[in-house]
This record gives structure tokens, C-alpha cells and sequence, in this order.
């Protein structure tokens, strides 16, 4: 399975503000980057080893990276169902358990 770091694009944040809460999980404006702003919802949620009842402002603090949870976003919605065939393509199963394979 190919795969590929994808940026954390901080100016896109602002299409994830929610209007009734403080986010919604999709930026549906119409001007791409699904993929980034997924992974940016996704970030918040993340925390820190060492967060104490959730405080925002260790979770702001780039300055303690060390402190960070390490995580991935997986993006293959797209990828594993076959819309000719109407069947699963199976895409990440071997990715994923190789992956668990080698931090076992």
C-alpha cells in the first residue's frame, strides 16, 4: 500500500470552526482539502501523555512536542470499495497488519 506524510495545514482550522459547537467533522464549503481537515478534527482529540483533564493550553504548546501522542490518519475511505465490481479492494489490511506485526 502506498502512502505519504500529509501536512497538518493550520490555515484550514478555521473551515472546521463549528457554528453550534466548537467543531463539525467535515468542512463542506466546497474548496477540498477533506482529507487535511479530517486529520485536523482528528488532532484535537489526540492529547498529550501527560494531559490532565483535557487543558487546552498544553494541548496548544508546540513547544512540547515530546509530550505528544504519536497518531496517524488513515484516509482510505476512498480506497477500499470497488465501485466497478461493487466488492472491497481490501486496500490496508496488509498495511495495517504489518504495522501491528512490528510494534508487537
Amino acid at each position: 500500500d502506498k502512502l505519504w506524510h500529509m501536512p497538518l495545514v493550520s490555515e484550514y482550522k478555521s473551515r472546521i470552526q463549528g457554528t453550534v459547537s466548537d467543531l463539525k467533522n467535515i468542512a463542506n464549503d466546497g474548496k477540498g482539502g477533506g482529507s487535511i481537515t479530517a486529520a485536523l478534527f482528528l488532532e484535537e482529540f489526540v492529547g498529550h501523555k501527560n494531559n490532565k483533564e483535557n487543558n487546552k493550553e498544553d494541548n496548544n504548546n508546540d513547544n512540547n512536542k515530546e509530550d505528544k501522542i504519536a497518531w496517524a490518519h488513515l484516509d482510505m475511505a476512498g480506497t477500499v470499495w470497488d465501485s466497478t465490481t461493487n466488492q472491497p479492494t481490501g486496500y490496508g489490511v496488509q498495511l495495517l497488519t504489518d504495522f501491528i506485526m512490528n510494534i508487537a
